[in-house]
């Protein structure tokens, strides 16, 4: 039977050993690329940094790797203490279904993180969510989102490990210059409409492209070219991939990025990103100081043009980026975000 169809709206309390403070964040981690998966459990990391006792639970069937080898992620299951059973409840996304755990959960509260710009199903799991008779927040990454999905609730970067994701030795290749993006292998997270003529002119002009997640489009590109590298989605690293570039190029076709959060891992690795300006990562960057936005393929060009040609120009920008995301996701401003999912109080 669905979750979504008759279940009794206050199931009678299930005997618990969980302390009533403890964090239970939960998402189905059943795409090794998806935003969703790796915001849940960066999430669950930034609350244990700020001293919450937190469970990270994969609502799916099976923990699809690399999250299978990621202790730390619990597969809910029938017995005692086998799902979350009484604290606060963080769900990620609305775009899955929760099991029967959810019936007989008392939580204390109930978090709804929104990760797309609005999804066709969240009126159906607003209404789900509103029949366990406990508060229900909700938490966005922009304010474009949090004004389409018109609901009250925290506006919070999504989490990014910036002690993982940290500049390299050498900031700056004088003598390279390499420009890159990562994302899942899917249409709607490439412009195969402008970026296989932006990535041929700067493969004309000298410049390597390198591109994890690109074989979608690949028919498109340059066939053959020296400088054109396209591993698949995942192949290695984030951190690692990331360090092999110079610059980050970022713009989507059909989709809306509410964050992208490889905008922001690529900032904490002290590079300059170059982006579209239609998402929501805009709102936290400040054009020309700490990234560049972009409104035309030209304006685009020609930014890409500038870096290339000034490695210092290069330097400045990822030094700025990278004390943006220190401001970010430091201490005080985890603390402060990680507070409202921990306690009584709304998220802020």
């Amino acid at each position: 039977m669905s979750w979504l169809s008759g279940r009794p709206a206050e199931p009678p309390p299930v005997p618990s050993s969980q302390p009533e403070d403890r964090v239970h964040v939960v998402s189905p981690f059943g795409n090794a690329v998806g935003g969703s998966e790796w915001h849940a459990l960066n999430l669950a990391r930034a609350l244990r940094r700020a001293g919450h006792e937190v469970d990270l639970w994969c609502n799916h069937r099976e923990i699809v790797a690399p999250f299978n080898a990621m202790p730390e992620i619990r597969r809910t299951g029938p017995g005692p203490g086998e799902a979350p059973e009484r604290g606060n409840l963080v769900l990620v996304g609305d775009f899955w279904e929760p099991g029967p755990w959810f019936h007989t959960m008392q939580p204390r509260r109930i978090v709804q993180v929104l990760t797309v710009v609005r999804s066709h199903r969240h009126e159906w799991f607003r209404k789900v969510l509103a029949r366990r008779r406990c508060p229900v927040e909700y938490v966005f990454s922009c304010d474009v989102q949090r004004r389409l999905y018109d609901l009250p609730g925290a506006v919070h970067p999504v989490p990014i490990d910036i002690d993982l994701f940290r500049p390299r030795a050498a900031l700056v290749r004088p003598d390279r210059f390499v420009v890159g993006r990562l994302s899942r292998d899917v249409e709607a997270k490439h412009d195969f409409v402008n970026d296989p003529a932006l990535y041929a002119q700067l493969l004309a002009s000298g410049a390597q492209v390198r591109l994890m997640g690109a074989h979608v489009i690949r028919q498109l590109l340059p066939q053959g070219h020296p400088g054109l590298q396209l591993p698949a989605a995942g192949s290695e690293p984030a951190i690692q991939f990331l360090h092999g570039l110079d610059c980050l190029f970022f713009r989507t076709g059909q989709a809306f990025d509410t964050f992208a959060m490889v905008v922001f891992e690529a900032m904490a690795c002290g590079l300059p990103v170059v982006a579209h300006r239609w998402g929501g990562y805009a709102e936290y960057l400040t054009d020309g100081v700490d990234a560049f936005l972009f409104d035309t393929q030209a304006q685009a060009l020609n930014i890409l043009a500038r870096l290339q040609g000034d490695p210092a120009l290069r330097e400045r920008v990822g030094r700025a980026a990278r004390a943006t995301v220190e401001s970010l996701y430091g201490k005080a401003a985890n603390d402060q975000r990680s507070s409202g999912y921990a306690g009584a109080a709304p998220a802020r």
